[in-house]
């Protein structure tokens, strides 16, 4: 009985390769999970920050206590003086709500709570939009951002103003950094209404142009107007795409097969993906198209279906792994 030759050089080469590649995608899935674990962390540690003490701090009758309302604060934003500005003559009230213990809920300057019943024979009547707090602006990523109550909050500089000329990506890229710098600074917004002017005041040039009408929408509390940064988002994401690199991502990635290992597919695929608009389902349907025919072999025998493009990933990449590691040897 004959033996096999023995290997060539160059497929010592290839098994080397194939093995690198096999530990570089263990590696990126032991980060992820790792950085899951960290996550988990410090929502525990921020929960446990937030527990009540076992003992509250008396103060002996008689003891006059400074009014909070006295004590100096630090200048706001240019644009949430602009926000206060434009609604001069409009009185701020505090109401007491039930989300009131939301880390994310903003009190109003006033230190008096609503009665319960209107003293006058008038009804206290209270704009819908005067209830909206910062909350509503901000995605469950963005409130995972946020530092505990007694953390420090990191300092971030103001983004520099969007001047509408470069699209695509880079206003993509310059719309994240707003929303960032409001998660971070939370408290100089006293409502939403605020956090979405100042964005909008942070325009020049043709982006100003666009924002201008908005924002007197938003202070005319016009139907049209965004009710939050969600709804600014849509607005500004339809008005500063870039339709070349959104056609040319289509084209890329209709064509776009595997060639080497699955983590290499997902993540070109990825990068390929954020200038498209896509919505989840037509994003899993096309990886599919371009996956290697084993991997989505295997892919289609497990138990349950993915249910969103980053649980896809994940998924090809773990069955390349314990599933088709010869693929490309």
């Amino acid at each position: 009985m004959s033996q096999p030759p023995p290997p060539t050089l160059q497929d010592i080469y290839n098994e080397i390769r194939r093995l690198q590649d096999v530990v570089d995608i263990l590696q990126n899935i032991q980060a992820n999970h790792n950085d899951k674990i960290n996550h988990i962390t410090k929502v525990v540690e921020e929960l446990s920050q937030g527990l009540p003490t076992a003992a509250a701090v008396h103060t002996p009758e008689g003891t006059a206590t400074a009014d909070p309302h006295e004590t100096p604060r630090a200048p706001k934003p240019l644009g949430v003086a602009f926000a206060e500005d434009i609604r001069v003559g409009k009185k701020k009230t505090n109401v007491k709500r039930e989300d009131d213990n939301d880390p994310w809920h903003s009190v109003s300057n006033s230190g008096d709570e609503l009665p319960d019943e209107p003293t006058s024979g008038t009804s206290t009547k209270r704009s819908p939009k005067a209830c909206r707090s910062v909350t509503r602006a901000t995605s469950t990523w963005a409130q995972s951002l946020a530092p505990g109550e007694g953390q420090k909050t990191a300092k971030m500089e103001v983004p520099k103003p969007y001047d509408g000329i470069k699209r695509g990506k880079a206003a993509k890229q310059w719309f994240t950094q707003m929303g960032l710098y409001i998660v971070m600074n939370r408290d100089q917004f006293d409502n939403e209404d605020q956090a979405l002017i100042w964005i909008l005041y942070n325009m020049e040039g043709k982006a100003a142009d666009w924002a201008t009408p908005i924002i007197d929408d938003i202070t005319s509390n016009k139907p049209g107007a965004p009710k939050d940064v969600k709804e600014l988002t849509a607005q500004f994401t339809a008005a500063f795409s870039d339709p070349d690199a959104k056609r040319a991502a289509g084209c890329k990635i209709v064509v776009l097969q595997q060639t080497t290992s699955t983590a290499d597919y997902v993540t070109e695929f990825r990068n390929i993906s954020v200038d498209l608009d896509w919505n989840d389902l037509a994003l899993q349907d096309q990886f599919l198209c371009g996956v290697h025919w084993k991997v989505k072999e295997q892919i289609a025998l497990q138990d349950s279906d993915p249910s969103s493009i980053e649980e896809l990933f994940n998924m090809a990449i773990v069955v390349d792994i314990t599933e088709t590691a010869s693929i490309f040897s």
